[in-house]
């Protein structure tokens, strides 16, 4: 039949290239029966990436797959070692999907993956943290942790022995349209409806992986301690650098040092490489302090690099000439007098005032500077033809005045405290104001959420992107660039330092002449 018709069909079929898979038993009356098809007789055979035929051979070729993925997992783990930013981003976007995509299609196999797990627990993870620690007695502990995804304070890192039964159903469940139309031939199949039964399956698993998510952390949560667990709390949503790929051009590399920076601040693990003393202070060095010590202008410089990071992205969502860097707010000057500028005997006289006497008198007035400066100016980014003022804002709610306070509690009080310095007076000038509070570790206060959300948003009409795409680079860069300044925080150098500058010792272009000249005979 399939000679016969499968050509009207565009199926040319291939004996030679195709197998016959029976039971054990059917074996020798397959061969007699089939013998002139030339076909290959077989009880079990690799199809469409998974696997036709007994118990028995089903799970000696999951096995020989699990052979060759665990020895990628090696592979990765020597390459985490210098690079695992990398690694990680193959580990879960490329070698993960291999499994899970065995498991959604063949059943019961997920106590055949204890060896994979074996060494992803004791190979990959601690290759890919490096130099942040984890106590002994708390590996398993994290190990659960880290396979939360990474919206739920996870690092997505899966457990396969656990992922399989429910990978399995997810897919028995979306296609089960499909298959019952298959086998009852009586209703005719529909394209339009099989991919609404999909997407209305996929959003209930979603909903029902979240609750399950959500209360296997709750439960893990329990067994850290409390600063732990203040901490992975705060993380829920965020950890954006975990999402994105390692792509030089988008300026979203990270360091060794960075990367690990980056877990550890997310789960408050302590990093082995710190020094023991603070270089610029010299008092005992810890992440609290690092944080806390103004020594060698770490911190401003902290401060500094999130706004240049904000403005690069304003930039693109706007154009380079709407935004402006440390705006005045209070654009006009008060003297500490009530007299003006220039004395009235010379504002009534008829001959015109000269530079010199104008300059001298204003120095003669005392100026008083009380103008206040945001970090950030936008014109047209709420509405057309107003400006909007952005202050940034860095702060460690780990430390000892935040620590009986919930996180979202503090950032809302720098937001508050932020307002009432500049939203009045920028209101009086017919501008907006929102501030811009984020966390050493990457936490995004609501009204910087706000701010990310309308350049995402006006980057996707600009670029004629969907919202998702823009807003995910956007979220990216913002927390790359937090990473980072926190790495410099933590690593960098408090001692003062005066590059040396060497001037020329020429005041015209005669001695460039002549060591272009020597250069040229050399």
């Amino acid at each position: 039949r399939t000679r016969s018709d499968g050509t009207d069909y565009g199926y040319h079929p291939e004996e030679d290239k195709s197998s016959l898979v029976v039971h054990p038993d059917n074996v020798d009356a397959a061969k007699r029966d089939f013998e002139k098809l030339g076909c290959e007789v077989v009880t079990g055979v690799r199809y469409l990436g998974g696997f036709i035929g007994t118990r028995a051979e089903l799970e000696a070729y999951v096995r020989e797959k699990i052979d060759d993925w665990i020895s990628n997992v090696k592979v990765l783990s020597r390459a985490a070692k210098r690079y695992p930013q990398s690694a990680y981003c193959v580990f879960t976007k490329s070698l993960q999907a291999e499994w899970i995509y065995i498991q959604r299609i063949l059943p019961g196999i997920g106590h055949l993956f204890t060896p994979l797990e074996e060494a992803i627990a004791d190979v990959f993870i601690p290759a890919l943290l490096g130099t942040v620690t984890i106590d002994p007695k708390d590996r398993s502990l994290y190990r659960d942790i880290f396979a939360l995804p990474v919206r739920k304070c996870g690092l997505a890192i899966m457990d396969p022995t656990k992922t399989a039964d429910a990978a399995f159903k997810a897919s028995t469940v979306m296609t089960g349209y499909m298959v019952t139309r298959k086998r009852d031939r009586s209703i005719p199949f529909e394209l339009a409806t099989h991919h609404k039964v999909m997407a209305e399956t996929r959003k209930q698993l979603e909903i029902e992986r979240d609750i399950k998510f959500d209360a296997i952390l709750e439960g893990l949560l329990l067994r850290v301690s409390a600063d732990a667990k203040r901490q992975i709390e705060a993380q829920d949503g965020t950890g954006a650098f975990l999402n994105c790929l390692p792509f030089e051009r988008l300026g979203m590399t990270l360091s060794a040092q960075e990367f690990r920076t980056g877990i550890s601040m997310r789960y408050d693990l302590p990093l082995a490489d710190l020094p023991q003393h603070c270089d610029g202070c010299g008092k005992k060095y810890s992440r609290r302090h690092a944080f806390s010590c103004h020594c060698g202008g770490l911190l401003t410089h902290a401060h500094d690099d999130v706004a240049a990071e904000t403005i690069c992205l304003m930039q693109k969502a706007t154009c380079n000439s709407d935004v402006h860097a440390e705006p005045r707010i209070n654009t006009g000057r008060r003297r500490d007098t009530q007299e003006l500028p220039l004395s009235k005997a010379k504002a009534q006289t008829v001959a015109p005032i000269g530079p010199s006497e104008v300059e001298s008198d204003e120095k003669a007035a005392h100026w008083t500077d009380d103008e206040k400066r945001a970090d950030i100016s936008v014109r047209n980014f709420y509405s057309q033809g107003r400006r909007a003022l952005f202050d940034v804002r860095m702060l460690d709610h780990n430390q000892a005045s935040y620590q009986k306070k919930p996180i979202a509690a503090v950032i809302a009080n720098h937001e508050r405290e932020k307002r009432r310095k500049y939203a009045r007076d920028a209101a009086e000038r017919r501008m907006d104001f929102s501030p811009f509070v984020v966390t050493r570790d990457g936490v995004i206060g609501r009204a910087a959420e706000n701010t990310m959300r309308r350049i995402a948003s006006t980057l996707a009409s600009r670029w004629d992107m969907h919202y998702s795409r823009t807003s995910y680079f956007v979220r990216s860069r913002i927390s790359i660039a937090i990473l980072r300044t926190t790495n410099h925080a933590l690593y960098g150098a408090r001692i003062p330092f005066r590059p040396k500058h060497y001037e020329p010792q020429w005041t015209d272009n005669a001695a460039i002449d002549c060591y272009w000249s020597n250069t040229r005979l050399l």
